[in-house]
């Protein structure tokens, strides 16, 4: 069954996730930037120098001569542009690497290996080289420098020599005609032309050389922290991720989210001597913390049948080992130490669980009185729940104050419970909790007692709670957290959607400790205890059995 969307989560649900993943979260920040610096280590060094060379767009040839320059009004970004892409030319490379005297270099690398950029707010070119030592770094971007202020003249004077040039070789042919007036007069234009070069050659210039090289990489420091970064992202989404598929129900607050039912008590788990023992905590210790909760659970069913009186519980679990038996017995217990008369009955016929916890002898039980071979008073056993010894009294010598001397006590009654075991289990429990008779049984039941309490089998495994629910007044749920589904939780709200009768609520167990029940507490099976395990004590005419009072203080 496919899981049904999940609700918008508040800042305060984002919180809860990371807090329970925050292992996680704590291992991708020291993972990552512990990788990111020792990949930083593995790289090879790197160094960085720059030289800097100052140029200027002005033709001081044109001025000089009268004409008109146009070159200020040009686009500055173009002319940058244009005087890097010249520079940036194998032919200006393998004069650097000459100039640098590294001839082994490739002119090629070299132009992969360095950056020219134009700086924002001057006339300024920057020549960056990037190489694994110091010293050739440093001296390939000083040749940069130099090589372009070189190369600058050489490209700004070209036309004016090349005429010059031209007009002095016209001038050598006309002297050697006789044409001397003309000669001279070619010779002085080629005199005006090299001085025109001259102003030309001032173009570019070396403002600054690289005094050394800085190392760049590898950058422990920096690398740490962008490792810091990325592990902070990383574990985040990595934590969001993991609980995004994480299927297990994680407090009450999911259960109430998503099953629209009330929180009626949440119950820890029982000790480990109690699990080992079969005991229940309402008798071996019924002024402790934990037999309060089961106080709290009496009060709050208490409040949720009031505008409508319910004389018959069922109650369930989603699956095995939730802990409905154990929460059913104690409330049981509770309920009739307030003075109600209740009766509990085991209806889980796959795995019959209460006669252990009352030391009840094997004897028959429901299945037998539907069947017609006991009758049910035959079947009821009448546990007397007694009050806890007083230890100043057990101090005087005297038991618990009401010692006569002739070697019996009478023990202090603070309630009668019935219990109705399950008997002889059928060969096909589904067919039997649908028997018309079953049902005349419980009606009668209810016609008998303030209370009638029934353990069933859980919801989603067989079909029994189904068809018992339409025999009773009202349902609760236990639900074992942690351990339980999403999906779970989503089959057993549409299951309870379908019962015929009203779910008061849920109860929480194994949740308030923050951990689990024994593996095998529920549903284990175990010889059946004898019948010494249990004490006999008169009430008028009637052999009453009583679980044996709670030892106090030595």
């Amino acid at each position: 069954m496919a899981e049904a969307v999940r609700q918008e989560l508040s800042i305060r649900d984002y919180g809860a996730i990371l807090w329970r993943r925050k292992w996680i979260v704590l291992a991708m920040v020291v993972l990552v930037p512990i990788c990111a610096v020792l990949i930083a280590k593995r790289n090879h060094a790197s160094y960085q120098a720059t030289s800097t060379v100052a140029v200027r767009e002005g033709n001081l040839a044109a001025t000089f001569s009268g004409v008109p320059d146009y070159s200020y009004v040009a686009d500055p970004n173009r002319l940058a542009a244009t005087q890097i892409a010249l520079a940036q030319t194998p032919a200006v490379a393998t004069a650097v690497i000459r100039r640098a005297g590294l001839s082994g270099m490739n002119p090629y690398a070299l132009l992969g290996a360095t950056t020219i950029v134009p700086s924002a707010t001057a006339d300024l070119l920057y020549f960056t080289v990037k190489l694994p030592t110091a010293r050739a770094a440093t001296a390939l971007a000083n040749a940069w420098a130099q090589q372009y202020v070189v190369f600058r003249a050489r490209y700004d004077t070209q036309n004016y020599r090349q005429a010059a040039a031209d007009i002095t070789a016209r001038a050598t042919e006309l002297k050697t005609q006789g044409q001397t007036g003309a000669a001279a007069q070619l010779k002085a234009k080629a005199g005006q032309l090299e001085t025109l070069a001259e102003l030309q050659t001032g173009n570019a210039n070396v403002a600054n050389l690289a005094p050394g090289a800085a190392k760049i990489a590898p950058s422990l420091k920096r690398e740490g922290l962008i490792g810091l970064g990325l592990g902070i992202v990383l574990g985040l989404g990595l934590a969001l991720l993991r609980d995004a598929f994480d299927t297990r129900v994680r407090g009450p607050e999911d259960v109430t989210r998503r099953t629209h039912l009330p929180l009626l008590a949440r119950i820890p788990p029982p000790s480990k001597k109690q699990q080992r023992s079969d005991d229940l905590v309402m008798v071996e210790d019924p002024t402790s913390v934990e037999a309060e909760t089961f106080r709290m659970l009496r009060t709050n069913l208490e409040f949720a049948s009031l505008d409508h009186p319910i004389r018959s519980i069922m109650v369930t679990s989603a699956l095995e080992k939730e802990g409905k038996s154990t929460t059913i017995a104690n409330l049981a217990i509770a309920q009739a130490r307030a003075g109600k008369r209740v009766v509990l009955v085991d209806l889980d016929l796959r795995r019959p669980r209460l006669d252990k916890f009352f030391k009840l002898p094997i004897q028959p039980g429901l299945t037998n009185v539907v069947l017609g071979h006991a009758t049910l008073d035959e079947v009821t056993a009448h546990i007397a729940l007694t009050a806890p010894p007083d230890p100043k009294a057990k101090a005087n010598g005297n038991g618990n104050g009401n010692g006569n001397g002739n070697g019996r006590e009478h023990v202090p009654i603070e309630g009668l419970l019935d219990v109705i075991p399950s008997g002889t289990i059928p060969p096909d429990p589904g067919e039997f909790v649908s028997a018309k008779a079953l049902a005349r049984l419980l009606e009668t039941l209810q016609t008998r007692y303030d209370l009638v309490l029934i353990d069933t089998p859980p919801i989603l495994r067989v079909g029994d709670a189904l068809t018992l629910a339409s025999k009773v007044s009202a349902v609760v749920v236990v639900s074992r957290i942690p351990g339980l589904k999403r999906s779970i939780l989503s089959e057993l709200k549409r299951q309870l959607d379908s019962f015929p009768t009203p779910t008061l609520g849920f109860v929480v167990t194994g949740h308030a400790s923050g951990e689990g029940y024994h593996a095998g507490y529920y549903y284990e099976y175990r010889a059946r205890p004898s019948s010494s395990g249990v004490k006999l004590i008169p009430q008028g005419e009637l052999e009453v059995p009583v679980l044996p009072p709670r030892r106090g203080p030595e």
